[in-house]
């Protein structure tokens, strides 16, 4: 399964879930299918900072954040939340590091969403999913949210429950999930 990492931003829509189940650490929700807009590169350890910048502005390039849209359709994108970050590695070996916008709830499915004009940019649907998460508070920088999902897994797995790696998500309160499914 594809694991979306580290999330950024506070504000825009927010990706929409329901609680089915809310324990002492933790809360068991259910989230629809969404539109994700990604974009990747390989890692240069030397400019991790540029490389995020680059995904990003490919992925605002697209949604038209502070200018023309560039999607076949010229179509301006309301910001969402999350922007997921992930790094997994290729084939190669070589770690690949891809950030993704998720589109907002009217967009349902991969082709009835504007198709990127930008190469980099590619969609993909995330299935419904249920996934348990753990709210915290602090930065949400890969490090900070490997050990809260480790946290996290260490009490699913007292709880007899299996996991896999999801988004780490933040909301619109500054609070973090850490996602296990």
């Amino acid at each position: 399964r594809d694991a979306m990492g580290q999330t950024l931003g506070k504000d825009g829509e927010q990706l929409q879930y329901t609680v089915l189940e809310k324990r002492e650490a933790y809360e068991v929700r259910h989230y629809p299918p969404a539109v994700l807009a990604i974009a990747e590169t390989l890692v240069d350890p030397e400019k991790p900072d540029i490389q995020d910048q680059d995904l990003f502005f490919s992925l605002s390039g697209y949604i038209g954040s502070g200018g023309t849209a560039r999607n076949r359709e010229g179509r301006a994108i309301k910001m969402t939340l999350p922007v997921l970050i992930e790094e997994r590695p290729d084939a190669s070996g070589k770690v690949v590091r891809a950030m993704a916008f998720v589109m907002p709830r009217f967009f349902q499915e991969v082709d009835k969403t504007p198709a990127p004009s930008d190469p980099k940019v590619t969609l993909r649907l995330l299935p419904e999913r249920v996934i348990a998460a753990m709210p915290f508070t602090g930065e949400s920088y890969s490090r900070v949210a490997q050990q809260r999902f480790e946290v996290l897994r260490g009490i699913l797995r007292r709880d007899g429950v299996a996991t896999a790696p999801v988004p780490t998500g933040d909301k619109e309160d500054g609070t973090r999930t850490a996602g296990a499914e």
